[in-house]
């Protein structure tokens, strides 16, 4: 498997999971780490199947963002300006990109205006200043008519891809993958704090789509800054914390005949933390510890995997992050 960063989670402009290898973990664990090629096999596979499945949660808060910083300036949300440095620049542009048409659509039990359904329809163009991935085709996102810091779990926002949705990184990757179902629920259980479950999420390689995804979990969200909003211009210098656990089968197939099941964890004792205004990247986390797991002996080849655990931690110091990878009693910085 190539090694590369990878981004898990974006909340908009601010918050975006960033694990993965770089090319000195490559070029280590191919020489003096070979031993711990497996574990990163396992992370990369376990973190690229809850990076696809949370892309639906990505887009949902960009729109949150959106919606409440257009309400807070009383202006629509395409036209809703922020300040950047010397310079106005249009939010939607900087959270979705140019071409991403965003229109709120009727309700077939309730056609009248304000319905609080989004579609958020890509078209396969460059991505936005703050996202990595190219997409093709729409999600649906009803929001109850409600902001998401008004939402509840029993009006939460729901996200589901409309039909096939395509996801991949940069022009030509090999890695595209297919969004075809399941269903993302978000909502605001304190103040600061949101909810976000993941069920059934299906996805594929786009290579391979009779190995389908059947990805389920709940996470947590919370922000710094407790504005009753998520108005990008309200929480830009936000500490942001995720945890949570996820599971089930994925798109992998390490034994070449059926979905390889996995389990992704993030405790709350080991919350995974964004500080965008110390650290100077929106895509670093400065700390936190991921767990990941093959949960079933018959998915893999033993040989191949001799352990199935797998931890990656990040400690911040000086403007760098440092990553250590943790498998089968050895450990390796990158």
């Amino acid at each position: 498997m190539r090694m590369k960063k990878l981004s898990l989670f974006a909340l908009a402009a601010l918050l975006i999971f960033a694990v993965g290898c770089n090319s000195d973990a490559e070029e280590h664990y191919f020489g003096e780490y070979s031993d711990l090629k497996p574990g990163m096999l396992i992370y990369n596979a376990v973190s690229t199947q809850q990076l696809v499945a949370m892309d639906p949660t990505a887009v949902a808060l960009r729109l949150a963002m959106l919606l409440d910083e257009a309400a807070l300036k009383g202006a629509a949300p395409d036209e809703v300006e922020i300040r950047i440095g010397e310079r106005n620049l249009l939010l939607k542009d900087l959270l979705f990109g140019r071409s991403v048409k965003i229109e709120e659509v009727a309700l077939e039990e309730s056609p009248e205006e304000g319905s609080g359904l989004y579609r958020i329809t890509y078209t396969n163009a460059a991505p936005a200043t703050v996202d990595s991935y190219r997409r093709e085709g729409s999600y649906l996102i009803h929001t109850q008519g409600l902001s998401l810091t008004e939402s509840s779990e029993q009006q939460p926002w729901r996200v589901t891809p409309e039909e096939q949705l395509y996801l991949y990184m940069g022009a030509g990757d090999s890695e595209r993958f297919i969004l075809k179902g399941g269903t993302t629920e978000l909502y605001a259980s304190d103040s600061g704090v949101y909810a976000i479950r993941l069920r059934e999420s299906g996805a594929s390689f786009e290579v391979t789509e009779q190995f389908t995804s059947a990805w389920s979990g709940d996470f947590t969200l919370t922000t710094s800054t407790i504005t009753g909003d998520l108005a990008y211009s309200n929480h830009r210098k936000d500490t942001y914390n995720f945890w949570g656990e996820a599971e089930g089968p994925t798109f992998y197939a390490f034994n070449n005949a059926s979905r390889t099941r996995m389990y992704y964890c993030i405790d709350e004792a080991n919350r995974m933390s964004w500080q965008p205004s110390v650290s100077g990247s929106n895509v670093l986390a400065v700390s936190g510890v991921e767990y990941c797991r093959l949960t079933h002996a018959e998915d893999y080849p033993a040989e191949i995997y001799p352990a199935p655990d797998v931890s990656v931690s990040r400690t911040y110091s000086e403007g760098k992050v440092t990553h250590t990878l943790t498998y089968n009693g050895l450990k390796m910085e990158f």
